[in-house]
């Protein structure tokens, strides 16, 4: 332990963070024994680490081309990496396209499409991280989401160290998972129904008004103490957590750095998800730029009314807490640089779903499945990789886990519905069929009949609406998005044979799925 540490000053919290952060190495110590009595040719297997950004748009980073610069950190990162371009989220918040990508299927086979969503039994050990520990790797998790912390729960048998949410966070109102440790999702979800409003703390009179006296004193010295660098406020979770970036990149790399060989890290981060808090150099960023969205119709399910100069004025907030994030990805990029670890490490970098600021609608908690909710970014670099290399046709993410199950020289997992991803392995594929899914009012285990499901194929997407009130019971839209990547021109009644043929599909797509569940 470094003497010098506490010497001459007193401990601050990141001091403390980065005691922590030994903790669980020290807990592993017997894993690394073990792993030594292992192969060599495991060992000499690449390590992955997996960066996520939660609701980050392709369509608002500037690596896409998008007007503002959002993301020039990543657009250094994609000097060395594989770049894809048509990359589509398995669902449109984070419990159904967290789901999706961990375990390579779609929601409508691991179900895990309702809101605090966990998959079905058979997926409980189906998934990225089995996939990891079959090879051998050492497995470490951490997310600021607690709809992603349901899912790592319910595989945490086969992640090696999970990091509890609330230990890089500056405070938070959750307990219950700390009551009741082995029944963390039904214990949080109670906690989350009785609280008062539905949201947050306990549903206990008394201890509800302890926690509130506590927390909002703690929250109120925490905001005074970062109000210079916060000046909109701390970052959040649902108003149940403050944190700041900084301490999850800071504790990335001391674990890359200290973590057993080969690992497996996946850190899913909260920024730029709602409400967009960032560091202060960045609130004034894009004020003057006039930058304006193309004028589109209000939608019928839309769950929010705002008018254009809100609207614009959202979508610069939004913007700023971007860069804020991609900031905060170019220092562990530069970190992962000098340490050399770049040339023994797989970097990915992806997000769970975009977000919505069009046709009356802001978010992704919603019924809508436009390109910037479901485009999201994908880029890839393998180890001692130095030149950029781009893919421009559909891929999804369920594709995700088949590739590393490659490069993790595992065979392909069999419950998959992904496939290679191009340059991985796989070959770009323009007959394939790429599916969205938003189904958070169905019942789990029951056919799928509210929804909203796209479909992309080629150049075409497909949306589908079903069981929805509003005249949108049975409800298509079909447009190109290479003649029309803003989706103003529906195509359902202008090209119908090309319509007839993409809805058959889908519909078909949906009968299949639903086999399994339908009774009689």
């Amino acid at each position: 332990m470094n003497e010098q540490l506490f010497m001459n000053k007193t401990p601050t919290r990141r001091d403390f963070l980065k005691l922590a952060t030994l903790a669980p190495i020290l807990a592993t110590a017997t894993y690394a024994g073990q792993a030594t009595l292992q192969s060599a040719q495991s060992f000499n297997r690449p390590n992955v680490l997996f960066i996520l950004f939660d609701t980050l748009s392709a369509r608002h980073m500037s690596l896409y081309g998008y007007p503002r610069e959002t993301t020039p950190n990543l657009k250094r990162f994609a000097k060395r990496a594989t770049v894809f371009h048509k990359h589509y989220a398995g669902g449109n918040y984070t419990s159904p396209a967290t789901a999706s990508l961990l375990t390579g299927a779609y929601t409508w086979s691991q179900r895990g499409f309702n809101f605090m969503a966990t998959v079905s039994e058979e997926f409980e050990r189906q998934h990225i991280f089995r996939v990891f520990a079959d090879a051998g790797y050492y497995r470490f998790a951490y997310t600021h989401n607690w709809l992603a912390a349901q899912l790592l729960n319910q595989f945490r048998s086969d992640i090696t160290y999970w990091k509890p949410t609330r230990e890089l966070c500056l405070t938070d109102t959750e307990f219950s998972d700390q009551l009741f440790a082995n029944d963390h999702a039904v214990a949080l979800a109670a906690e989350r129904v009785t609280a008062e409003h539905g949201t947050v703390g306990t549903g206990s009179l008394f201890l509800s008004l302890l926690n509130r006296f506590v927390v909002s004193n703690e929250r109120k010295a925490l905001m005074e103490k970062y109000a210079a660098r916060f000046p909109k406020g701390l970052p959040t979770n649902l108003e149940t957590t403050l944190f700041v970036m900084e301490d999850a990149i800071d504790w990335v790399q001391l674990q890359v750095m200290q973590a057993p060989r080969p690992f497996f890290g996946y850190i899913h981060l909260l920024p730029p998800h709602e409400p967009y808090r960032p560091r202060e150099e960045f609130t004034h960023l894009f004020i003057n730029d006039r930058l304006t969205a193309v004028p589109k119709p209000l939608h019928p399910l839309s769950n929010t009314r705002f008018d254009e100069q809100s609207q614009n004025v959202t979508r610069r907030n939004y913007d700023q807490y971007v860069a804020y994030a991609d900031s905060e990805f170019g220092r562990l990029y530069d970190f992962l640089q000098q340490s050399g670890l770049l040339d023994t490490t797989y970097l990915i970098f992806t997000a769970d779903h975009g977000q919505l600021f069009e046709r009356g609608t802001k978010g992704h908690f919603n019924s809508l499945l436009y390109e910037s909710i479901t485009h999201i970014p994908l880029l890839i670099s393998a180890p001692g990789q130095n030149k950029r290399f781009n893919v421009r046709k559909p891929t999804s993410c369920l594709d995700v886990l088949p590739t590393l199950a490659q490069i993790a020289e595992q065979p392909i997992p069999v419950w998959g519905e992904g496939q290679l991803l191009p340059r991985f392995g796989g070959q770009a594929n323009s007959e394939r069929s790429i599916f969205t899914v938003e189904a958070k009012s169905n019942a789990k285990a029951a056919p799928i009949t509210k929804a909203t499901v796209s479909m992309i194929k080629d150049n075409y997407k497909v949306i589908h609406y079903r069981g929805y009130d509003k005249g949108y019971q049975n409800v298509f839209e079909v447009y190109d998005l290479d003649q029309d990547p803003q989706e103003l021109t529906d195509l359902h009644s202008i090209k119908p044979e090309t319509s007839s043929e993409l809805e058959h599909e889908m519909i078909a797509k949906l009968d299949e799925v639903n086999r399994p569940y339908q009774r009689g």
